[in-house]
């Protein structure tokens, strides 16, 4: 519900000589609240200037900004929304004055905010823009039984949207449409969206529309659901003690490994796939070690990645990915590539995750060889590993799943941001002097990166 327009401020700005006033306004936003500031600015005298009210968190960065020339005589509103999104507790609202000559000029503005109570997914709007971009993830869905969505528009102003609400889902053959919906929700209005029986996917919202409303257009679009359960059987005797439980034993190696790796790191982002790619490419790798770990520096030599030998034997660019320096080499590579690896193989599909994933430590290598070409003494040092395609793997990650979150050593993070972490310790360490090829894990990711924005612009 809301509380309607509240007035929490007001003043007044002045200017000269391209120099202007700013005033800020610090608050809090609590979970569970979305807030619509609005800020009206009325000119007081001299001539045309620029008015920009800004919105950000308090350690520093913009979350919501709007910016305009402010008539002579005139006034213009200003809409800027906020809510309870990441970590951040803390805001602060900006209003700020800018002088285009050396006349003195001055405002007066007064800034109303009008509070409502969410509790579903948040998407803030406004005529130019909606916040998350583009498409806001809603993460994987089932509904075995069926369910429905329900959207609700809060707008200050009576502004109307458009609702565009679909699931995909990746298949061998790429990614698939299999829900997909268009309504229109007025203002103030609550729309339901009923989900066929069986429909399961990764969802995704989108404004495609908007009217105003007799005050402009601002507002929240709150995204919610329910799954229907299907009715309980009445149970035919009663009900017998359960036998004692058994310790569960690992059904395979493989489920072995995975009970392993997740007590150091895991994501929570399920897949509906068999990551035959990623599980193969592991297996590889420990076939090649344990055939290789005994006469390591033969075969180094013959298929490591040597950047003064690159020209003639190119063979290297590929053989210097299938060979590790130790098993502590291994457990690392297949840790990250086990984690990451399925969910990017599930969006790109089995045969352009493999070529991906190779082309990823072809670049990975190429990285490295250009950055030891310029440092004296490293053109003659080997390189062997799949962390440069699994940086790319990494990379890919970070940019097709947005909002998924990682487990590392038991503490809970936003996957971006764990991964923005790791990439700029790759960073900071790849301008040592040291025998690791810390560039190909620069370029590796980068190069996922890169390749995890033209995979989503072709999904959508």
């Amino acid at each position: 519900m809301t509380q309607g327009w509240v007035k929490i401020a007001e003043g007044r700005l002045e200017g000269r000589e391209r120099v202007g006033e700013a005033h800020d306004f610090p608050f809090r936003i609590p979970k569970g609240k979305a807030v619509v500031f609005k800020v009206t600015y009325k000119h007081v005298e001299g001539i045309v200037c620029r008015v920009v009210s800004t919105l950000g968190p308090r350690e520093g960065g913009v979350f919501w900004q709007k910016s305009g020339l402010l008539p002579e005589n005139g006034s213009v509103t200003h809409y800027l929304l906020g809510w309870k999104y990441g970590d951040f507790d803390d805001w602060l609202l900006y209003v700020q004055l800018l002088v285009y000559s050396e006349t003195t000029t001055a405002v007066t503005y007064t800034v109303y905010s009008a509070s409502y109570d969410v509790e579903g997914t948040v998407i803030g709007y406004d005529e130019a823009r909606q916040f998350p971009v583009q498409l806001a993830s809603l993460g994987w869905l089932e509904f075995q039984e069926g369910g429905e969505f329900i959207l609700t528009n809060h707008t200050p102003v009576g502004s109307a949207i458009e609702v565009y609400l679909e699931a995909t889902r990746s298949t061998p053959g790429g990614q698939i449409t299999v829900f997909g919906t268009r309504v229109k929700v007025g203002p103030g209005e609550r729309a339901r969206v009923e989900i066929p029986k069986g429909t399961a996917g990764y969802f995704w919202v989108s404004i495609t529309s908007r009217e105003p409303g007799p005050d402009g257009v601002a507002g929240f679009l709150e995204v919610s659901w329910k799954s229907f359960e299907a009715p309980p059987k009445p149970p035919e005797k009663p009900p017998e003690a359960p036998p004692p439980e058994k310790p569960e034993l690992p059904e395979s190696p493989w489920d072995a490994l995975k009970d392993l790796l997740r007590r150091v790191l895991r994501d929570e982002e399920p897949v509906k796939i068999d990551p035959v790619i990623t599980k193969a490419l592991i297996g590889v790798m420990f076939t090649i070690l344990t055939y290789t770990i005994s006469q390591l520096d033969g075969f180094v030599v013959l298929f490591g990645l040597i950047p003064a030998l690159l020209f003639t034997e190119w063979h290297r660019l590929i053989t210097h990915m299938w060979l590790h320096a130790s098993w502590e080499h291994y457990i690392g590579n297949a840790l990250f590539l086990f984690v990451f690896g399925d969910n990017v193989e599930e969006r790109l599909g089995y045969l352009r995750y493999l070529l991906f994933y190779l082309g990823a430590g072809i670049v990975a290598g190429l990285g490295w060889v250009a950055y030891a070409l310029t440092v004296p003494g490293l053109a003659e040092v080997p390189a062997v590993g799949a962390s440069g395609a699994i940086s790319g793997v990494m990379g890919a990650y970070a940019v097709l799943l947005p909002n998924a979150r990682v487990v590392f050593m038991g503490r809970e993070m936003p996957g971006q941001v764990f991964l923005a972490l790791w990439f700029l310790s790759q960073f900071v360490i790849a301008f040592q002097i040291t025998a690791v090829a810390w560039m190909a894990h620069v370029a590796g990711f980068l190069f996922g990166v890169a390749v995890g924005y033209a995979a989503r612009r072709w999904s959508e």
